[in-house]
């Protein structure tokens, strides 16, 4: 059982986020004796963004790059290989002004990549695989039929963006309300972590 853990806060310590994918990862362990773990901690060590050289080189035969290229690719090679590796990926997502921080929003551009994780007609080649997403807001209401539903750009991307390469297995659980007091607060977080139990008990793949 492997494990990728990834988080996306710019925040340490006092990150909601990290802390609720840190208990998942912890839980996921005691229930697979057997796993392994790779952690990318993005928001401290942001990917690079995509350049000419990367699109010229993810369309070029590997033998082929320039040198250019291929230093271009090596931050996309070694993420795609620890994606397709994982069992169960654990990505911890705050929300930034409706969606998903520029950070993951990098690591997603290098690893959903043709010939790697997609092919030229469009069927993922990551399949088998569960997905966990923490999200954390200040707000809250973003949830199905809910009143800030139709602004929560996050969920539906994150869903979409795994579903292209072939990962439909997509579970969320969120972290609301936490600009607004340590009640509201505490709320959200025992609300996540009755949810990380349950996901737990249910996660295997």
């Amino acid at each position: 059982m492997n494990i990728l853990h990834i988080d996306s806060s710019p925040r340490g310590a006092t990150s909601h986020s990290r802390k609720m994918t840190a208990e998942l990862v912890a839980s996921l362990e005691q229930t697979h004796s057997n796993a392994g773990v790779t952690y990318r901690d993005l928001g401290h060590q942001p990917p690079p963004f995509v350049t000419e050289d990367w699109q010229n080189g993810a369309y070029t035969p590997e033998e082929q790059r320039t040198p250019a290229q291929s230093a271009a690719l090596e931050y996309s090679d070694a993420a795609i290989a620890e994606l397709l590796a994982a069992d169960i990926v654990v990505i911890g997502a705050p929300m930034y002004n409706l969606t998903v921080s520029a950070d993951l929003k990098a690591w997603l551009d290098q690893i959903i990549r043709i010939n790697k994780t997609f092919t030229a007609d469009y069927k993922g080649l990551a399949e088998g695989k569960k997905a966990f997403v923490v999200t954390a807001s200040g707000g809250g209401g973003y949830g199905a039929g809910e009143p800030m539903e139709k602004i929560n750009f996050q969920d539906p991307y994150l869903r979409t963006a795994f579903g292209f390469i072939g990962i439909t297995d997509v579970e969320f659980i969120h972290v609301n309300n936490t600009a607004k007091g340590d009640e509201a607060v505490s709320e959200s977080v025992a609300g996540a972590r009755a949810l990380i139990h349950t996901a737990t008990l249910s996660s295997v793949v």
